[in-house]
């Protein structure tokens, strides 16, 4: 198969809300999409001397927010820029309204409502911040009887003990119940809506980062590749030391000479936009940066490390 085309199907495969992964021979230059491992982390190997690499992808994962009131547009407002698909639902309309929320899904309707229209699923945070505890019941009763990756919740200590009595009456086991962030947010001591936005979001962050998940390609990325544009893709396929993102890391060159996603920023990303748009048709190569104390400044990037990044040609 060729990159085109496997690429192709997996961005339709992200695009439907699941995870792929894509398996490299580099040695033999075959590549092909592949089962999604246990264990999700992207590597680079040898098997039968061959060089490989298995580069787990998923999309990025969804922020419910519960509430549109003030801590709810903070977090919504953080939460798209940790890239998050955020989503706000709210009952009232001068709260859940696109001119509020103009970064995120807004649904108005009843909690009741909104919480059957919202994404569901291990990749799918979920942040109350109502305007009361009947309320908070609600969203937070319907997170907990479903999957989630995360699932917090503002309020008082009394609040918060009124709310999960009410989740034993509805059936919720303790198990379930002890899975919640709340007090929500990472101690920073926050007091105004900004400062307890930013300790949620941190939250999100770590408990976000702590998962064995694939890395999430930007909607931007998937976008380039199904619509065309995209003339080449570049993936970090390892990482060592000190350097802005990880293995599997991907951005697009486009036709246009515009990139879509990134694989890090400075003069090594230069390099390889540079790279995407002079590759022959049908092309591979891959590209080694030396991060070392000498050539960190060079390049723009944090010392110490090592990156090898992967061009591959969408051209046939």
């Amino acid at each position: 198969m060729s990159a085109k085309t496997v690429w192709n199907e997996a961005v339709k495969i992200l695009k439907n809300g699941n995870e792929t992964a894509i398996f490299r021979n580099i040695t033999k230059n075959k590549i092909e999409i592949t089962e999604v491992l246990e264990d999700k982390g992207c590597k680079l190997y040898k098997s039968e001397n061959d060089d490989c690499c298995y580069q787990p992808l998923c999309t990025k994962p969804c922020l419910v927010v519960c509430g549109g009131g003030h801590v709810a547009y903070y977090t919504a407002k953080i939460g798209n820029m940790i890239d998050f698909d955020v989503t706000v639902i709210d009952d009232r309309k001068y709260f859940a309204n696109k001119e509020r929320f103009p970064f995120a899904n807004v649904i108005c309707d009843t909690f009741e409502n909104a919480l059957k229209k919202v994404p569901r699923g291990t990749n799918t945070y979920f942040v109350i911040a109502t305007r009361g505890h009947a309320h908070d019941s609600i969203c937070l009763e319907s997170a907990l009887k479903g999957e989630f990756g995360y699932v917090g919740m503002i309020g008082s200590r009394s609040k918060i003990a009124y709310v999960m009595d009410n989740m034993r009456k509805a059936g919720v086991s303790e198990e379930k119940i002890k899975m919640v962030h709340s007090p929500i947010g990472l101690s920073i001591g926050g007091v105004t809506p900004a400062e307890i936005a930013v300790s949620i979001g941190a939250e999100l962050v770590q408990v976000r980062s702590s998962k064995n998940q694939g890395v999430f390609v930007g909607d931007d990325v998937i976008e380039s590749i199904i619509s065309g544009k995209a003339k080449a893709v570049a993936t970090i396929l390892s990482q060592k030391g000190s350097s802005p993102r990880g293995a599997g890391a991907v951005m697009t060159v486009n036709y246009d000479g515009t990139i879509s996603g990134t694989v890090g920023g400075g003069d090594a990303e230069s390099k390889t936009i540079e790279e995407g748009k002079n590759i022959l048709k049908g092309e591979s190569k891959i590209i080694d940066y030396d991060m070392s104390p000498k050539t960190a400044s060079e390049l723009g990037m944090v010392c110490g490390g090592h990156v090898k990044i992967l061009v591959e040609s969408l051209e046939e």
